[in-house]
């Protein structure tokens, strides 16, 4: 319809029905595009709440946020925190800005569940401290490689760092026992496909700007603070006394 370079990239499939002459379906996709945004706000806004109301009844999260509205059955205190600090971010943050505090927080989410398969897949009770050991060099290989990156060192050298660190890791910890995965849903060539998508997603993630990568700290941080200051203590895991010996199990 429209070479590519010619797109306008803030809205390339109405700007190219509108080239083509047939502007009612460039005005069905801005309509649709403007819906589409409005309800995946809204159900970001329904969402976070019940999170945040998850995790308090955990013990994890201050428990206000796990009051219950008396009449409509909803975390009234958390979707009124929720909202407020979205619509304060919204107002003095640009679209950019925004965007690309999305980006980074989705890509840490998605190596966040990377290690996690790895972590539930090779338990310390039949495989000792080494599990533990190897993720970390994994997950450390991984943040080095991109530091090195963003340093502008040649491409050779951090990848050459990158397998280094990585790649042994990785084939030892293919010969380590494994838990049974679950009935319900089954990750595949573990630990390949885990520590394949960590390095794919910290890749794309210091692809992004150093402001966001400064923010991403900031907020890594704060909530780091809550769980070491609330969280930790209050622990539904720490009333049953197997938080320390977890962790003193792994490392």
């Amino acid at each position: 319809m429209v070479p590519y370079f010619a797109l306008d990239k803030n809205a390339p499939l109405s700007q190219a029905f509108k080239v083509n002459g047939v502007h009612w379906a460039a005005d069905i996709v801005a309509i649709g595009s403007v819906t589409t945004l409005t309800a995946t706000t809204l159900c970001s806004l329904l969402g976070q709440p019940r999170i945040f109301l998850r995790m308090s009844k955990d013990g994890l999260f201050y428990k206000n946020f796990s009051r219950i509205h008396p009449k409509y059955n909803t975390p009234v205190f958390g979707t009124i925190v929720t909202g407020l600090v979205s619509a304060l971010l919204a107002f003095f943050l640009d679209i950019d800005t925004l965007a690309d505090m999305i980006s980074i927080g989705t890509l840490l989410a998605f190596n966040m569940v990377c290690v996690g398969v790895l972590v539930l897949r090779y338990p310390t009770s039949s495989n000792g401290k080494l599990p533990s050991r190897l993720i970390a060099l994994v997950v450390f290989g991984s943040l080095f490689t991109g530091c090195l990156y963003i340093a502008g060192v040649p491409n050779w050298l951090y990848m050459t760092v990158g397998c280094v660190l990585c790649v042994p890791a990785t084939v030892r910890m293919a010969f380590l026992h494994q838990d049974a995965p679950a009935d319900t849903f089954r990750t595949p060539f573990v630990p390949f496909f885990p520590v394949l998508g960590l390095l794919i997603n910290t890749y794309l993630l210091f692809q992004l700007t150093i402001d966001a990568l400064l923010r991403l700290l900031v907020w890594t941080a704060i909530g780091l603070g809550i769980y070491l200051t609330y969280g930790i203590k209050n622990s539904g895991l720490n009333s049953r006394s197997t938080m320390k010996q977890y962790f003193y199990d792994s490392f």
